[in-house]
């Protein structure tokens, strides 16, 4: 057997001793710094994306309330207009909704709404006033002061 084919691994290899780098060392030590140096790039790009993202994001959101303070208060204005249109006509706390649609519907509801309380109105008052009842007696003056028979007076004019 010879010796070259029994050298233990300890043995550095041909063209130096322990302390001299192997041959191809110095293109890996190059290769790692260029990948860490590629990694570094990387990572910052990552970093200023994701705070590009961030900003979007923030930017999304703030657009997002102002979209929905603008919303509400067209919506508000609408309902206005149609109180407004339907004084009188409409029971006012039941004209609501969160959109367009939904408030004209409930327009609708409460015109019904309204039209079935002025109807029991009316029946309860006819049904309060018996006919035939006599016309409702003069207010006597008699034990008013002075002062109280001329404001009477002037009240009747």
């Amino acid at each position: 057997m010879s010796d070259t084919a029994h050298q233990s691994p300890a043995t550095p290899p041909e063209g130096g001793g322990p302390d001299t780098p192997a041959p191809g060392h110095e293109e890996y030590q190059r290769l790692v710094a260029e990948h860490q140096q590629a990694l570094g790039a990387r990572e910052a790009r990552l970093a200023e994306q994701e705070a590009a993202i961030q900003a979007l994001h923030t930017t999304l959101d703030t657009r997002t309330a102002e979209r929905d303070q603008a919303q509400r208060g067209l919506l508000a204005a609408h309902r206005r207009a149609l109180l407004a249109e339907h004084r009188g006509a409409v029971i006012e706390d039941l004209v609501q909704g969160d959109s367009v649609e939904a408030l004209e519907a409930s327009v609708a509801r409460a015109r019904e709404a309204h039209a079935r309380v002025a109807d029991q109105l009316r029946a309860e008052a006819a049904a309060a006033v018996p006919a035939g009842n006599p016309p409702r007696a003069q207010p006597s003056a008699e034990g008013l002061s002075p002062q109280a028979k001329i404001a009477e007076a002037l009240r009747q004019r």
